[in-house]
């Protein structure tokens, strides 16, 4: 009680302090003591969004930082070079190998007993640059998506089948004359590389000859490969540094979340850091949950806690989403500040999920789901399953967005189903939204096979979507996976796919009821196998079972296949195009098979695989995004 008379002391005072955020027509400007701050260009808001945080802020920390290093891949098929490798990087690669040991099971391959001095030397190595993103708000011991690219000046065709041995990341980027050093290391990286399906395919000794696909052949990503020891937090800074306003925002924000783990703290007059929630509806370790929290402590009313002022500043936020006529930036604007007027909102906001406008139902339904009504959850399911809404995408992702309840569950479950959603669109982002809500009563099969990916079967009627995920943890769903035997996704008869150079092969014979596997090892030099170089494992056609076998699963008396999750995803990619994977016996409708989506880069020649925030020259990065000081707007 002591703590919020305090609060709403300080609020008080702040505000009679700082009239001129409230709207007064007679603007007093206080005399600011001394800072060592420069003032910042007043901010130019929409008159409805005049006295809020974000009118007195810059928010910043929000870019990706990168952090680098070089690294050893390993386990190519012969497609290593040693080439134009500069020598104080092949000085670190060799004291790092001797440091580290050469033969740990640092990833799931070695090298056996080659020595640190013939290492580059094995054509099954090469050196590349290794990146990893740290998203905003990330905290210490984060797991965070890698990309491993090929040197410019090294000739290695192809890193296809390659693993990252353990690699150690800086902060600030590293180059050819400064590698790294301990005292800066920041992060690690380690694992199976995954290249762009179509290239991963071709025969990585001979695919480097075909131009289109050299970059893809050169990059690639490790998702969730990496482990990061920074700790982001978001920050505002104020555009004119006054001690006793930064204490006025600290206190509305961490009054409006609830303290829950002292989400904003003030450092000093001029900046205020943020934390990510630890609990409750704003908790998420998704690498974007930090946009919707930080978008509404910006647009926090200053002046709160009163019914009144807001059920009338509720309906200037609808004059305004009726006047944006569809324009995305205003609405969001309109619905983050909705969600942080709080439930005194609603009696405004509750009846426009009705609207006849379909920009105005949709924001006026996220953000009363935001608060809590029931009825706008089920709005957005609605929405979602609405083939002609042009909301109906949004409205699945925005499920994921919410509070974890039975409710959402259920209308995200609901959405996996064709005959519900109609859009296959619709499904795979009911799908992403569960994956946040957590998979709690809602029938979905979670399981882990080896340690190469996790596997999600899921409920759901219609055709059945196969999804890859190339962000976050390796995952594979099957969405519409758990139904009879007869109409589950299948190898239809007369299959035969090969793979990597005919390292591979799928094979499933006319009137068969079984698909044999077939590997054949990688060795140095010569790149034909050994005979006893191989394996073979047998399988229904079922795809459930195919996926458990390729992940590495084999029965009694069989040497399982090797392949990591990039491979995985990379033959069922062949096999979707292909048409091979139907749904249910005989020659059967053609599976979907989809990829989550990438952001690409295109350059001159090729477009090449990075994960999400990743330029395509990351070392001219600055990493002033963790400073205190930053540029006027």
């Amino acid at each position: 009680m002591a703590r919020n008379a305090g609060i709403v002391a300080r609020l008080g005072l702040g505000l009679i302090a700082g009239a001129t955020l409230l709207g007064c027509d007679r603007r007093v400007e206080p005399d600011l003591p001394a800072t060592r701050y420069e003032l910042l260009d007043s901010a130019d808001v929409p008159d409805f969004l005049q006295g809020t945080v974000l009118e007195q802020v810059v928010v910043f920390g929000t870019e990706p930082q990168v952090i680098s290093g070089f690294g050893l891949v390993v386990n190519l098929d012969n497609t290593g070079r040693d080439d134009g490798i500069p020598t104080r990087v092949r000085e670190r690669i060799l004291l790092d190998a001797a440091r580290l040991g050469v033969s740990m099971p640092r990833t799931d391959g070695t090298l056996g007993e080659v020595s640190p001095s013939g290492i580059l030397a094995d054509p099954r190595t090469t050196v590349v640059r290794v990146d990893g993103v740290v998203p905003p708000g990330s905290k210490p011991d984060s797991r965070i998506d890698v990309a491993v690219s090929a040197l410019d000046t090294n000739t290695s065709p192809s890193l296809a089948r390659g693993e990252l041995w353990l690699t150690e990341l800086y902060r600030g980027g590293v180059s050819a004359g400064n590698p790294g050093e301990q005292v800066n290391r920041v992060g690690v990286a380690r694992g199976p590389l995954m290249l762009n399906p179509s290239a991963a395919l071709l025969d990585p000794r001979s695919a480097g000859e075909v131009a289109t696909a050299r970059g893809d052949l050169r990059n690639a990503i490790i998702p969730d490969g990496g482990r990061s020891d920074l700790d982001r937090p978001i920050s505002l800074r104020m555009r004119r540094p006054d001690p006793r306003l930064v204490r006025l925002i600290e206190d509305r924000i961490n009054f409006h979340f609830g303290r829950v783990g002292g989400v904003a703290k003030a450092r000093d007059e001029a900046i205020i850091e943020l934390r990510l929630p630890t609990s409750g509806p704003y908790a998420s370790s998704a690498p974007d949950a930090w946009r919707n929290f930080v978008g509404v402590a910006t647009h926090l009313y200053l002046r709160g806690g009163n019914t009144a002022f807001a059920v009338n500043k509720a309906r200037q936020l609808e004059e305004a989403a009726r006047a944006a006529d569809g324009d995305g930036e205003i609405l969001r604007h309109v619905t983050l500040a909705w969600q942080g007027l709080g439930a005194d909102a609603l009696p405004v906001v509750a009846p426009l999920i009705a609207d006849d406008d379909p920009h105005v139902r949709f924001h006026a339904a996220r953000a009363a789901a935001a608060l809590q009504q029931r009825a706008a959850l089920e709005v957005l399911g609605q929405i979602a399953g609405d083939a002609n809404d042009p909301y109906n995408v949004a409205a699945a992702e925005s499920l994921g967005d919410f509070a974890p309840t039975v409710a959402a569950r259920r209308l995200a479950r609901d959405l996996l189903s064709e005959s519900r959603s109609g859009n296959d669109q619709v499904r795979i982002a009911a799908y992403e939204s569960l994956l946040k809500l957590g998979f709690s009563q809602t029938g979905i099969v979670e399981k882990f096979v080896g340690q190469r990916f996790v596997l999600h079967l899921t409920p759901g009627d219609g055709q059945p979507i196969v999804y890859a995920k190339r962000t976050g943890r390796p995952t594979i769903a099957v969405i519409g996976a758990l139904r009879p035997m007869a109409e589950v996704p299948r190898i239809r008869p007369d299959t035969l796919m090969t793979a990597f150079g005919d390292r591979v092969s799928l094979v499933r014979q006319e009137n068969d009821d079984a698909v044999t596997l077939f590997q054949r090892d990688i060795i140095a030099g010569d790149s034909d196998a050994r005979p006893e170089g191989f394996s073979q494992v047998v399988s229904l056609p079922d795809l459930r079972e195919i996926l458990l076998r390729l992940g590495g699963e084999s029965r009694p008396g069989e040497r399982p296949l090797r392949l990591s999750y990039g491979d995985v995803v990379a033959i069922l990619t062949g096999l979707g195009e292909a048409g091979d994977i139907v749904a249910g016996p005989g020659q059967g409708q053609p599976v979907l098979v989809r990829l989550e989506p990438r952001e690409v880069i295109d350059s001159d020649q090729d477009v090449v695989p990075l994960v999400p925030g990743l330029t395509r020259n990351p070392a001219e990065i600055s990493a002033s995004v963790d400073d205190v000081t930053v540029p006027a707007p």
